[in-house]
């Protein structure tokens, strides 16, 4: 939603290194003093397991409430299997009854668009609480990866070499533009180094 410009709680992410890295560096030059950044989750930890497990006590508490939102509201016709609908209230009065739990939501959904599948997407969506990775920060489930920006235009003729593109990123008419745009930029700075 936010390459839409609508604010989200959604926090894309995705399962491969590659495409990670050009998000990190694509609008990054060398002359920049901050450097990108990527951050890895490691979905196979156990903390983060657990949190997807149905007999984690933080999800059977976001399942419970949510049973019990479904039972009181007959005529609504929820599902009360999808308790991932406690992420998404519908107005100000079901937030009075049920509030939207605590810890993100780690979806794990179908790529139903050609750019999430391209992008290899994943989704976190965030709960209540927008500091939760923050403040259950672990060493073994978030890592952080420092980029020098000085690196950051040769990184890129590197993806590009490497087949990752915003045309395959952005598989639409606006990836295309994007990277005509991109390979215009490096072969200027080719040229004006060799003159």
């Amino acid at each position: 939603m936010q390459n839409h410009g609508a604010p989200t709680r959604l926090l894309d992410w995705t399962d491969g290194a590659l495409i990670a890295l050009h998000f990190a560096i694509r609008d990054k030059t060398s002359n920049d003093n901050q450097n990108p950044i990527i951050y890895i989750l490691n979905p196979y930890n156990d903390d983060l397991i657990k949190m997807t497990d149905e007999s984690n006590e933080i999800k059977k508490n976001v399942i419970q409430e949510w049973e019990k939102f479904v039972k009181n509201h007959p005529g609504r016709k929820l599902n009360e299997e999808a308790w991932e609908d406690s992420y998404l209230p519908a107005d100000e009065d079901d937030l009075e009854e049920i509030d939207i739990p605590n810890p993100p939501l780690l979806l794990r959904s179908p790529h139903l668009t050609t750019r999430l599948g391209s992008q290899r997407s994943r989704m976190i969506f965030f709960g209540k609480d927008p500091w939760w990775f923050h403040t259950n920060w672990h060493e073994d489930y978030i890592k952080k990866i420092e980029i020098d920006s000085a690196c950051c235009e040769e990184l890129k003729i590197e993806l590009r070499d490497s087949g990752i593109t915003e045309s395959v990123i952005f598989p639409d008419l606006d990836g295309l533009g994007k990277e005509m745009d991109q390979l215009w930029k490096i072969m200027t700075r080719i040229n004006s180094k060799h003159k």
